[in-house]
């Protein structure tokens, strides 16, 4: 087994550790992807409404969605 990758993220303008046997690079891409999935949410009208709880809800459902859609075509 590959030994694990340790690096750092910025998500949400936080830095992040995040130690896995992924690539950097692909730490960094898991990253960027939630990086927009936030700047989408922070767009949409009443998103600043909601509590932090439905937002953080919000946040993980949508990836969950979009994983669940890709496995079915696959």
């Amino acid at each position: 087994m590959s030994a694990k990758n340790n690096t750092q993220v910025i998500i949400a303008g936080k830095i992040y550790p995040l130690i896995g046997y992924e690539s950097d690079e692909y730490l960094q891409r898991v990253a960027s992807y939630l990086n927009e999935k936030i700047a989408e949410f922070r767009n949409l009208d009443g998103y600043h409404r909601l509590s932090p709880e439905m937002r953080s809800i919000l946040l993980t459902l949508n990836p969950a969605d979009d994983y669940f859609k890709v496995k079915q075509k696959v």
